[in-house]
């Protein structure tokens, strides 16, 4: 624009920029005087400009709150879009972000947190009456703790295998929880 002004005679600046969500750097967005109005070739015309976007990093909001999060992000200019997903994390806490934080992006941006509706629970396994090492086995390879086992005497019945356990049998808990188990004792 001002290659083609000086070329016609007229003396142009630019006096004025400013951050634009859709104008590309150097893009004119206005003039003084306007398009089509008189002026004497010793005016200069003034010209304002776009720099372009406003660039940022997406804020690393990982593990906050979804209402802290979402707080942090839309301070920082970026609108945002909740998905829930089960997640290691504790319920409520953001789990992931797209882009990922510290990714530059022009603005407005749409920012997506994914917020953890907790682990995914699984059924409790019946360990009643099989033998205690292979209970713990079993716990163990599904990712459960064992928290303590009892022992308890039952007239000669049941030595050595499982004969209670808590959480008890298809109960819906977190992997990892603790479990305890009461095993007949021989003597």
């Amino acid at each position: 624009a001002l290659d083609m002004m000086e070329g016609a005679g007229v003396h142009a600046a630019v006096t004025d920029s400013f951050w634009h969500p859709t104008a590309l750097k150097g893009e004119v967005l206005g003039q003084t005087p306007l398009a089509g109005q008189l002026s004497t070739a010793t005016n200069t015309v003034t010209l304002t400009v776009s720099l372009g976007p406003v660039r940022r990093p997406v804020p690393d909001v990982v593990r906050l709150g979804l209402s802290s999060a979402t707080t942090v992000l839309e301070a920082s200019g970026f609108t945002v879009l909740v998905e829930m997903l089960e997640h290691d994390l504790r319920a409520g806490l953001v789990a992931e972000v797209w882009p990922e934080a510290g990714t530059e992006v022009d603005l407005p941006m749409e920012v997506r947190v994914a917020v953890s509706i907790g682990p995914p629970l699984i059924h409790m396994p019946l360990v009643l009456g099989i033998e205690r090492e292979r209970a713990e086995i079993l716990l163990d390879s599904l990712g459960f703790e064992l928290a303590e086992v009892a022992y308890r005497f039952r007239f000669g019945r049941d030595p050595g295998r499982v004969i209670q356990q808590s959480p008890p049998p298809d109960s819906l808990v977190r992997p990892g929880s603790l479990v305890s188990l009461v095993v007949g004792r021989r003597s």
